[in-house]
């Protein structure tokens, strides 16, 4: 229902922490859809504006 407030949900990929290659493979991939704008497109049309996201690099 627009305009209603459902709280806030935390959301992350897993996968083994010794599989650096994976981890180094997504972090490019979300640092090159950063700097394009398709992450922040992505954010607008699925989320809105005023989605409050944490664009931390995967650790």
């Amino acid at each position: 229902v627009e305009g209603t407030d459902y709280g806030v949900d935390n959301f992350a990929v897993g996968f083994r922490k010794d599989d650096t290659a994976l981890r180094d493979k997504i972090n490019g991939i979300l640092a090159e859809m950063k700097k394009d704008g398709t992450a922040d497109k992505i954010v607008e049309k699925w989320l809105g504006s005023s989605a409050d996201l944490d664009k931390s690099d995967a650790k």
